[in-house]
């Protein structure tokens, strides 16, 4: 019996050149409006002069084995069987508290449609056997999407170039399937202390980020 799929995406640092066309097919594919972004990249400087390394870290939902912000939605939204995970009922004031829970900070609001939106792995693409519009254009193709239980799928092979990847927060048991390969010297724990969700947000900090009342 075949393995279910599991999708995942590698986020090659090597290849990423910073210049955001990742994040602009991904608000053209999902029309997402201004001021609300599914995925964006951030900039770290590391090292000391003259020995530094810039590099362009990709941030977006992580769709996790172990979905916290699932467990705290109350039934808003799902993980599928291949592992994506999606928003059910966007308008549910229980997602504050998948917000919360998410340690990635990547679940946000889109006040003006007053609905809790994430990404979606392209979830309608990869239906149809396309790859997630930020994969499709990156034109450095530092992005491999595909299922990691498929040994000739794309990432599979990336995988096995690159000899080694890691994960973000991988102490929180989450299990993210966002990979990155090409961290190097203690870059990858420098990263994530640029992502707000390292820490629990107050409800005060939740309200200011939405302006969603229940």
């Amino acid at each position: 019996m075949a393995s279910k799929k599991r999708y995942a995406l590698l986020v090659d640092l090597d290849r990423c050149i910073g210049c955001h066309a990742c994040s602009v097919a991904c608000k053209s594919e999902m029309g997402v409006p201004l001021g609300v972004w599914l995925s964006h990249v951030k900039y770290l400087e590391d090292g000391a002069y003259p020995n530094t390394t810039r590099y362009f870290l990709r941030n977006q939902c992580n769709q996790c084995s172990n979905p916290p912000c699932v467990a705290a939605s109350g039934g808003a939204m799902i993980q599928r069987e291949d592992g994506v995970v999606l928003i059910k009922d966007p308008k549910s004031p229980s997602l504050k508290t998948s917000m919360i829970a998410c340690p990635y900070h990547n679940i946000s609001f889109d006040e003006g449609r007053g609905e809790f939106v994430k990404c979606t792995f392209c979830s309608h693409r990869v239906d149809r056997g396309l790859v997630p519009a930020c994969a499709n254009t990156c034109p450095t193709e530092a992005l491999a999407f595909g299922d990691l239980n498929d040994p000739d799928s794309e990432i599979r092979k990336r995988l096995k170039v690159k000899g080694k990847s890691e994960v973000l927060k991988e102490r929180m048991g989450t299990k993210p399937n966002i990979y990155y390969a090409g961290f190097k010297n203690g870059a990858r724990e420098k990263f994530e202390k640029l992502i707000p969700g390292h820490r629990q947000w107050t409800a005060r900090e939740i309200e200011q980020q939405t302006s969603f009342n229940a």
